[in-house]
């Protein structure tokens, strides 16, 4: 009963970080996404809509207590969906820096309207498009055809920018003259400028040479242990190399410099599937650790022009769902004692 009249929310967890999506003080809104708290039957039910398949990931219920959170883990799986669209899952920037967010898309959709927009509880506000309105308030987007990839970026960067986005494209005309539209969604977290861990968003190197990335941390991580480590399936991160163990990688190896405060990475012998997201870890341990998110681009030659982005997770657009067993296009989670096949429940009667 001590929970009954605390904030409950949904959150998603990245990169070891939970990112509020929707909580019952209506702090956080979501237009696909809802919460609501039953007092009598002491259970919380999130509702999520439309759902696409980059929101298969790990999620949080939780109640705001006074000294810290109650949550309770919840593994999200959606299936059936073609990759049409694909794009960053997360993206970090400082307050008053830039970041650039690339979302690629499949041949059929070279020729149609392009758009960046913002999520709130109703709809999706478009900010920037292709068709007109290109460059708006700190925000711009631009279609390179050739290679099928559209950018977004945002400058001057404030903290009421943080929230969840989505890289967009006009497809299907609906018989009630809407569009079904294929898209992608991206978290924009912002920080505070003074950034405790950081790096280089993107990196680029050819085949058979050599990298080196450069990581800062403050003062605070100085005798904590460095890690570099790559994305793989489940929102892992899989260390490569780390400080504080005498194995080496074949092609990896890390450094740390304590009076600069610097750890240097080096990737020599690189090949062409080396590309994909890596990070910048220090802490206590991978459970605990900070991370910066560095995206390595592996090229034939060298390019002189490289598209920026400081995060890249494969992803796909389409409604196809399935949860455990469950198949709809929209689904309930709730919390409750005994999970089940068809939902996820656990009591909130702490």
């Amino acid at each position: 009963m001590r929970y009954e009249q605390a904030e409950k929310f949904w959150c998603k967890t990245l990169n070891s970080t939970c990112y509020p999506l929707v909580s019952t003080d209506n702090s956080q809104k979501h237009m696909r996404m809802s919460i609501k708290d039953d007092r009598s039957g002491r259970k919380i039910t999130v509702t999520m809509r439309s759902l696409m398949k980059d929101e298969t990931g790990w999620y949080h219920c939780g109640i705001k207590a006074l000294n810290f959170d109650e949550s309770h883990p919840v593994y999200l799986t959606v299936t059936g969906a073609v990759e049409s669209l694909v794009g960053p899952k997360l993206v970090t920037g400082k307050t008053g820096s830039s970041v650039s967010i690339v979302c690629l898309y499949s041949d059929d959709y070279r020729d149609r309207k392009k758009y960046w927009c913002k999520e709130d509880i109703f709809r999706c506000s478009e900010l920037v498009t292709t068709n007109y309105n290109s460059e708006k308030e700190r925000k711009s987007i631009s279609d390179n055809k050739s290679s099928k990839e559209f950018t977004v970026i945002m400058k001057e960067l404030k903290k009421e920018d943080e929230g969840l986005y989505q890289c967009g494209i006009k497809r299907t005309l609906l018989s009630d003259g809407s569009f079904l539209d294929e898209t992608t969604s991206v978290y924009v977290h912002v920080k505070d400028g003074s950034e405790s861990l950081y790096g280089p968003s993107l990196v680029t190197g050819v085949i058979q040479e050599f990298v080196i990335i450069k990581c800062h941390y403050s003062l605070q991580y100085t005798w904590n242990t460095k890690f570099w480590c790559s994305f793989s399936e489940l929102y892992n991160c899989l260390t490569l190399v780390k400080t504080d163990e005498t194995k080496s990688n074949d092609r990896i190896s890390i450094t740390d410099d304590k009076t600069q405060r610097v750890f240097t990475v080096t990737m020599t012998g690189l090949r062409e599937d080396d590309t994909g997201q890596y990070y910048c870890a220090t802490g206590t341990s991978e459970d605990s650790a900070e991370y910066f998110g560095v995206y390595l681009q592996v090229n034939q030659v060298l390019s002189t022009l490289v598209p920026f982005f400081s995060s890249f997770f494969i992803s796909s657009p389409d409604n196809l769902v399935l949860l455990c067993s469950t198949h709809f296009r929209n689904i309930n989670i709730a919390v409750d004692a005994s999970p089940s096949m068809t939902s996820i429940r656990h009591f909130t009667h702490l």
